[in-house]
């Protein structure tokens, strides 16, 4: 019978808190929790810097880059369509290709971009910042507050580069040509 003897549930999970306050109390824990929360923050002002810069850098280039980009992706499959050398069609449908996959990996580096800015959101918000003291606590919620707002490099501020805006240019320039097969036909 003695081997059958268990602990009451209650009492288990009474040990368990007390082993995680004693933790938490500890100073070993607040040094590396205030440690983590630097880290983060470290982290975020680098993002922010790289934004600037690119913003800054790319803002012309990548306005340009939008606005042409989605005539030629109308135009240059209406001319494959409507090509009947096959040596013109192949170079048309290998710079397409070519182009779609430059516009895809612009738009990907902008919403890994955007997927890291969250990120850092969620850790941040998701430490034990609230153990901390309440010094630390003030910084760390201006820090949540300020990165609760995603960082993502524009197109002429005006739409942040993200995969969803390569879908709606590609969906966009083959509705158009379909408009304009319609037209000419």
């Amino acid at each position: 019978m003695m081997h059958d003897a268990r602990w009451p549930e209650d009492t288990e999970e009474r040990i368990n808190k007390d082993r995680i306050m004693t933790t938490i109390r500890s100073g070993d824990f607040k040094v590396r929790v205030l440690y983590l929360l630097t880290k983060y923050i470290k982290h975020h002002q680098e993002i922010l810097e790289c934004c600037k810069l690119m913003n800054s850098y790319f803002f012309p280039l990548l306005f340009m880059k939008m606005c042409v980009s989605m005539f030629y992706h109308v135009f240059v499959p209406f001319a494959i369509l409507h090509n009947k050398k096959l040596g013109l069609t192949l170079i048309l449908v290998q710079y397409e290709a070519c182009a779609i996959t430059e516009l895809l990996l612009f738009t990907l580096a902008g919403q890994t971009l955007i997927n890291k800015s969250e990120e850092l959101h969620r850790n941040i918000f998701g430490s034990p910042w609230y153990m901390c003291d309440v010094n630390y606590q003030k910084y760390i919620l201006m820090v949540i507050m300020r990165t609760g707002r995603t960082t993502c490099v524009s197109v002429g501020k005006l739409v942040p580069m993200s995969l969803a805006m390569f879908l709606w240019m590609m969906k966009t320039a083959f509705s158009y040509l379909a408009v304009l097969r319609q037209v000419t036909d």
